[in-house]
């Protein structure tokens, strides 16, 4: 059975990932999917990513869920009343979005993997992070244009020092000019994981891909624990909200070019 573009095989109840481009938008539409089958009553026993993701594994057909995620089914029977049609990451309102609901089936499927634990470990040691006193950018540039009203670097510039208070700011972006942009201005007040990419066009690894993948989920981790986050609209984008479950100092850069603070 076809479900947005992931498959749920009744036999195995196993939801076999599909998609085939952007890191988040192959986890998302398994989320999707997810999301849709337990609305409607079907709760899949486990989930398989070794036919997505391909572009960010060294051999096709390894399957990244074990590498990124672990089951823990014992809320799973307290969800309730759960609603969910089409789950667009890109064009939603975070505030018509149910976290209650949603953040028990988070915890079900996609609790962090002990190797994502380690590394959310090692990184909040190597930088020093103190998440009560952090504020996080998730900026998201190059080909997100083709899916959202991309605004300036004067604009998100300009909306941190708005939600400022003296926090250190983290900085995570995909663009290599924003990047640099951001820490010429704050300079010292800003840091950056030097585990991640940085590019002005598509962003993909090339060697290591594992560890790419498992720093890159850890950072999202790392994120939504921060005290503050602006973000943008996307896949990647949503991905600290949903794992933060609320939107208590969230910024969201909505897909029509306008900063929501909820």
């Amino acid at each position: 059975m076809w479900v947005f573009c992931s498959e749920y095989n009744e036999s195995d109840k196993t939801l076999y990932g599909k998609h085939e481009s952007g890191f988040y938008s192959c986890i998302n539409t398994v989320r999707a999917s997810l999301y849709k089958l337990i609305s409607d009553g079907i709760l899949p026993e486990r989930i398989d990513l070794s036919q997505t993701l391909n572009w960010y594994k060294e051999h096709r057909g390894e399957d990244y869920y074990n590498l990124l995620y672990q089951k823990n089914f014992t809320k799973l029977s307290t969800i309730s009343n759960f609603k969910c049609g089409i789950f667009c990451p890109t064009e939603i309102r975070y505030d018509y979005f149910d976290f209650k609901n949603t953040s028990i089936i988070e915890e079900c499927y996609f609790s962090p993997s002990e190797r994502v634990k380690e590394a959310v470990e090692n990184l909040t040691k190597k930088y020093n992070i103190n998440f009560v006193n952090t504020l996080a950018v998730l900026h998201r540039g190059n080909d997100k244009w083709k899916e959202a009203k991309l605004v300036q670097l004067e604009d998100w510039i300009k909306e941190i020092e708005n939600f400022y208070n003296g926090e250190r700011i983290l900085i995570q972006t995909d663009e290599e000019n924003f990047k640099n942009g951001f820490l010429d201005h704050f300079k010292d007040k800003c840091f950056i994981f030097d585990e991640m990419l940085f590019n002005n066009s598509y962003v993909l690894p090339h060697n290591n891909k594992q560890n790419w993948a498992v720093n890159f989920e850890s950072v999202m981790r790392i994120i939504s624990k921060c005290h503050k986050i602006i973000t943008h609209s996307g896949n990647c984008g949503f991905i600290p909200v949903i794992y933060r479950g609320n939107l208590e100092n969230v910024v969201h850069l909505h897909n029509d070019g306008l900063f929501i603070k909820y």
